[in-house]
């Protein structure tokens, strides 16, 4: 995300908008992961915010709960926070 903002400004609008869907893609990461690790939210719900809210196909949904399930577990919240900090 950090190289991603140096280069923004340079991007083509079909780029720029294919970047604003993968940010949201992790900003969304950030929140849902550690709801689904402490129970908030189930694997529905998981799909739902991919699918319905994210316009991302449900293979890669399912891809992306199978991360919280059992790939990477609670490592998605990780990037978005040193982003946070390299930001101040």
């Amino acid at each position: 995300m950090y190289a991603e903002d140096l280069i923004f400004p340079y991007l083509s609008p079909e780029e720029q908008l294919f970047a604003y869907q993968t940010r949201l893609w992790r900003v969304a990461r950030m929140f849902l992961d550690p709801q689904f690790q402490t129970g908030e939210i189930k694997d529905q719900r998981v799909i739902d915010v991919f699918t319905k809210e994210l316009g991302i196909s449900q293979v890669m949904a399912n891809l992306e709960l199978r991360r919280y399930k059992y790939n990477d577990i609670g490592q998605a919240p990780s990037y978005y926070e040193g982003y946070l900090l390299v930001k101040k």
